[in-house]
């Protein structure tokens, strides 16, 4: 069954109050409201078509200011969406107990500004260095939720502080789910980061370049495809063993440059001040 498009304008909802003057359309009956969660920002979700099966997306439709509860008594949330409520509340309020609680035994996060898929005690760390991270003003907010079959959930959110947005953090994660009896946990989650830097035009250019390189040696391209880590630590090596003995020494030398420029400013200085007492 394919989704059914519709928008909405942006509503913004914050510990459980709205801001909006959306209304409940009529003649769907794939909608519901999330419930009140805290800390949670939510803003526009809106349904895509997609060129795969998908179930509706439940999206947001407050009728007013007023308080949403009444709204969420008509039609219950899915499982999915409470655990994403929870997940991301947990992060706002930096309870890391929590959120290790919604992690299934296994888990494995493939964030992408690391090289490696997170697994075992590597993903306490990773929530314990993004809480660090966040301090006290940072909050995820969520601006779009589509649920698929087969309990995956998709999230599109960015990052705010102190209601503002951060530039450089629209972001999109993928959760795949499991049962652990009647609870629903997150067993796997890719994790894409807005990255700062935009090529534009250059990207097919790169692209073009690799795909070239790669027509023309085939043998090393599957070698660098099937182990892409290795040749980062190959790099890394090639770093330690001919970049940094040239560096350091380089570092050093500008070093002392520049000490020994700042000394000579100094003297030169200290001559001016006695030169204007002595004519002053």
């Amino acid at each position: 069954m394919a989704c059914i498009p519709f928008s909405l304008p942006a509503p913004e909802i914050t510990c459980g109050r709205s801001h909006s003057s959306l209304t409940v359309p009529t003649n769907s009956s794939h909608c519901c409201v999330a419930p009140k969660i805290k800390r949670l920002r939510l803003t526009t979700t809106h349904l895509r078509r997609r060129r795969f099966p998908c179930k509706p997306l439940r999206a947001l439709q407050p009728t007013g200011p007023e308080d949403l509860n009444h709204l969420a008594d008509k039609v219950p949330p899915s499982p999915l969406l409470e655990l994403t409520q929870k997940f991301y509340s947990s992060l706002n309020d930096q309870d890391i107990k929590s959120l290790e609680k919604l992690i299934a035994p296994g888990c494995k996060i493939e964030d992408k500004a690391y090289y490696k898929p997170l697994q075992g005690k590597s993903i306490h760390k990773y929530f314990e260095r993004l809480v660090e991270a966040m301090g006290k003003n940072v909050t995820f907010t969520v601006d779009e939720i589509c649920e698929g079959g087969r309990l995956t959930i998709a999230i599109r959110w960015h990052l705010e502080w102190k209601g503002k947005k951060i530039p450089f953090t629209n972001s999109c994660s993928f959760y795949k789910c499991s049962r652990d009896g009647e609870a629903l946990l997150i067993k796997e989650a890719h994790v894409f980061v807005e990255s700062p830097l935009k090529p534009g035009d250059l990207a097919p250019k790169m692209l073009k370049l690799i795909t070239f390189l790669f027509d023309r040696l085939p043998n090393l391209a599957e070698s660098f495809l099937n182990k892409p880590d290795a040749v980062v630590y190959y790099v890394i090596k090639f770093c330690q063993i001919f970049v940094k003995p040239l560096i350091l020494p380089l570092v050093a030398y500008y070093s002392f440059i520049w000490a020994f420029v700042a000394k000579i400013l100094a003297i030169a200085l200290s001559i001016l001040r006695k030169i204007s007492k002595i004519f002053g």
